[in-house]
């Protein structure tokens, strides 16, 4: 085998070591797949990180109004990886609507804080949210 063919082979392996390498750290990183900030502050989020189970992701959606703590809803405990989502803004009904794969899946109205699950397997709603996070919590970390 010449040194040519050598290097090449070498350079190849590298390359697909390095794309599978940074690969894993976008998929095991937490990392936000939608985000919409309405006209009045309130910012609104679908994180998605890795979890314990399979499948081997966990998605929720976080919202903060000005001057408070991000809250939390559920979504999915053992979800499949977003390439992306969409969050549409209604400023008329002041309703945000998240989407996966086109589809709605979530309403959330952000003068009440009342959300709503619409997944094909499940449907939940409740006013409030489900937990507060720590102050110190930003988009991008992981959720504990």
């Amino acid at each position: 085998m010449s040194k040519r063919t050598k290097a090449i082979i070498v350079v190849t392996l590298l390359s697909l070591l390095g794309g599978i390498a940074l690969s894993l750290r976008h998929m095991l990183s937490p990392r936000v797949v939608a985000r919409a900030i309405t006209p009045d502050g309130v910012e609104l989020c679908v994180v998605q990180e890795s979890g314990r189970d399979f499948p081997p992701f966990r998605t929720s959606v976080v919202f903060r109004k000005p001057n408070t703590n991000w809250g939390w809803f559920y979504y999915d405990h053992e979800d499949w990886y977003w390439r992306t989502g969409r969050i549409s803004l209604d400023t008329t009904t002041r309703v945000a609507t998240i989407y996966r794969d086109g589809e709605p899946r979530v309403t959330f109205k952000w003068d009440t804080e009342r959300f709503t699950l619409m997944r094909p397997d499940h449907f939940f709603a409740c006013s409030g949210a489900q937990s507060r996070l720590r102050g110190d919590w930003a988009p991008g970390k992981r959720i504990e």
